[in-house]
C-alpha cells in the first residue's frame, strides 16, 4: 500500500541518548550521537563501496545504537522508497548539522504525567541519491532514547507517494521479544486483540503473513540490557507501520 505526502517524514522512536558527531576521512561517514550521561550513543554509518554489505556492493546507510559501550541494536539498514526516487544505495554525504541542546517543558491535557521534559540533541544527516534528489536523517538523542525519522527537505507543492521503507532492527543474538502479531486487514480488523507472544527468541516468524505489531519490547540473552521500538509523531501525512513477518524491518500498512 502506497500514502500520499507533502514533502515531510516518517518517525520511528527507538526508546534506549548534548550530541556529538564525528565524520572520518575516509570513504566511509560515521556519525555518532551520544547522550548527556554518555551512556547511550547512536551511530549512523554510511558505507563506502568496498564496505557495504548489500549484494550490489553499493553504498548502504546503517544506524546502530549502544548502551555502555554494548551493542543494543547492531547495525541494521536506513533507507526509504519513494514512486518517483530512491534513498537506499548510491547514497551520497553533503553535512551534517548538529543543534544545541533543547530542554525544555510542556504540558499534557492527559495521561500518567502532567508536566513533561522535553530534553535533546539533534544532529540531521544530509545526503543525496545519484539524481540529486535529497534526503536529510534526523537523529534526535535523550538520557531515556534515541530517535530516528526521515525528511524530505526539498520545497514542492508536488505530492510524493512513498512506496517502501529499509528501516530495520537487527536485535540480540539469543534475545528475547515480547510482541504482538499484526491481525489480518478484514471488515473488522485489525483490532487488536490477539495476545502477545511471551518471551519468544529474537528472529521467530509472526504466526501469520502480516507480520508483527508495534511496539516490540526486547532484551539481549543475558538480561543486562532492556530496550522498546516503536514509532511515534505519526500525523495525517503517513500512516502508522508494522514489521515483517521475521520482525527485522518495517512494512507500510496493507
Amino acid at each position: 500500500m502506497t500514502r500520499q505526502r507533502k514533502q515531510t517524514i516518517i518517525g520511528i522512536i527507538l526508546i534506549l541518548s548534548r550530541c556529538t558527531f564525528a565524520v572520518d576521512s575516509g570513504k566511509t561517514q560515521i556519525i555518532k550521537v551520544q547522550s548527556p550521561n554518555k551512556k547511550i550513543t547512536a551511530t549512523v554509518r554510511l558505507s563506502g563501496s568496498e564496505q557495504a554489505r548489500n549484494p550490489n556492493n553499493k553504498v548502504q546507510l546503517e544506524y546502530k545504537v549502544d548502551y555502555a559501550g554494548k551493542e543494543v541494536i547492531t547495525y541494521s539498514p536506513l533507507g526509504i522508497i519513494r514512486a518517483d526516487e530512491k534513498f537506499t544505495d548510491n547514497l551520497k554525504y553533503i553535512d551534517t548539522v548538529s543543534s544545541p541542546v533543547i530542554d525544555e517543558t510542556y504540558t499534557m491535557p492527559h495521561g500518567k504525567r502532567r508536566i513533561c521534559r522535553n530534553y535533546y540533541s539533534k544532529s540531521t544527516i544530509k545526503l543525496r541519491n545519484n539524481n540529486g534528489a535529497r534526503l536529510e536523517v534526523i537523529v534526535r538523542a535523550y538520557n531515556d532514547g534515541a530517535a530516528l525519522r526521515y525528511r524530505f527537505p526539498e520545497s514542492s507543492d508536488k505530492t510524493y507517494t512513498v512506496t517502501k521503507e529499509l528501516t530495520g532492527f537487527q536485535l540480540p543474538v539469543r534475545g528475547k521479544v515480547w510482541i504482538h502479531p499484526y491481525d489480518k486487514a478484514t471488515k473488522y480488523s485489525p483490532a487488536y486483540e490477539t495476545y502477545y507472544l511471551d518471551g519468544i527468541a529474537v528472529g521467530t516468524n509472526s504466526p501469520n503473513t502480516e507480520g508483527w505489531a508495534f511496539p516490540v519490547l526486547f532484551r539481549n540473552s543475558d538480561t543486562s540490557r532492556w530496550g522498546l521500538i516503536t514509532e511515534a509523531a505519526l500525523d495525517p501525512t503517513y500512516c502508522g507501520c508494522r514489521l515483517e513477518q521475521n520482525a527485522s524491518k518495517v512494512l507500510l500498512p496493507q
